[in-house]
C-alpha cells in the first residue's frame, strides 16, 4: 500500500459482529493522528479490491477482498450522497 503503519498509529481496532458465517469479517480502525488516517485513506485505491493475503503485514492467507471506507455520521453520509449525485 506504500504506507507503513506502526502500533502507535492505531488507537483502537475491533471487529464488527456478524451473525452470518458466510459474510466477510469487517474491522474498524481508529487512527491516533489525522494525517496518518488521511494518508491511509488517500492510498486506498492501491489496495482496495485486492486479496487480504496480498498485504504481507497482515500475515494471513484469506481470499477475502479488501474494502476501505470512511465511517460517516448520518448527516455527513447524506451530504456525501448529495454531492456525489451532483458530479
Amino acid at each position: 500500500m506504500g504506507l507503513e503503519l506502526d502500533k502507535e498509529d492505531i488507537s483502537t481496532a475491533h471487529f464488527l459482529p456478524t451473525f452470518d458465517k458466510g459474510k466477510d469479517v469487517k474491522v474498524i480502525l481508529k487512527f491516533t493522528r489525522r494525517n496518518v488516517r488521511n494518508e491511509f485513506y488517500g492510498n486506498r485505491k492501491e489496495v482496495a479490491g485486492s486479496k487480504v493475503s496480498s498485504i504481507s503485514s497482515l500475515a494471513t492467507q484469506s481470499d477475502n477482498k479488501v474494502y476501505i471506507s470512511k465511517s460517516l455520521t448520518p448527516s455527513r453520509k447524506k451530504l456525501f450522497r448529495v454531492i456525489n449525485k451532483l458530479r
